[in-house]
């Protein structure tokens, strides 16, 4: 749950869990209200999740996917250090009515040996 310093008030959620497409990789994810754009919360909530996940369980690998489409959730996973991977489409049963170009989409990642070589990683 992510929440406001000072007044308390619930903007979003971040995970860090097991990722469903790739079950041997952890996949960070987050939704924030759209109140809660663009003041930085994406990147800082996104980089505390990786500090854990590299810094305290030592996990190998982190991704994170987003539609193409989602520029500013991109921009978060690069911001917090992840690197483009790869492009690909969700399947119809994933987003049903959607076209095939509304399914494109990209894969960040980042693996703990290069999180340990960015400074303060």
């Amino acid at each position: 749950m992510a929440q406001l310093r000072g007044s308390g008030e619930f903007v979003g959620w971040f995970h860090l869990r097991a990722d469903k497409l790739e079950p041997a990789e952890m996949e960070l994810g987050y939704r924030l209200k759209r109140s809660a754009w663009g003041i930085g919360l994406g990147t800082e909530g996104a980089r505390a999740l990786l500090h854990k996940g590299f810094g305290d369980w030592l996990l190998p690998k982190i991704c994170a996917r987003t539609l193409a489409a989602n520029k500013a959730s991109a921009r978060v996973m690069q911001k917090a250090g992840l690197r483009f991977e790869q492009e690909f489409y969700y399947g119809p049963e994933v987003l049903p009515e959607w076209t095939e170009a509304e399914r494109r989409a990209v894969k960040y990642a980042l693996e703990r040996e290069a999180y340990l070589a960015i400074p303060g990683g």
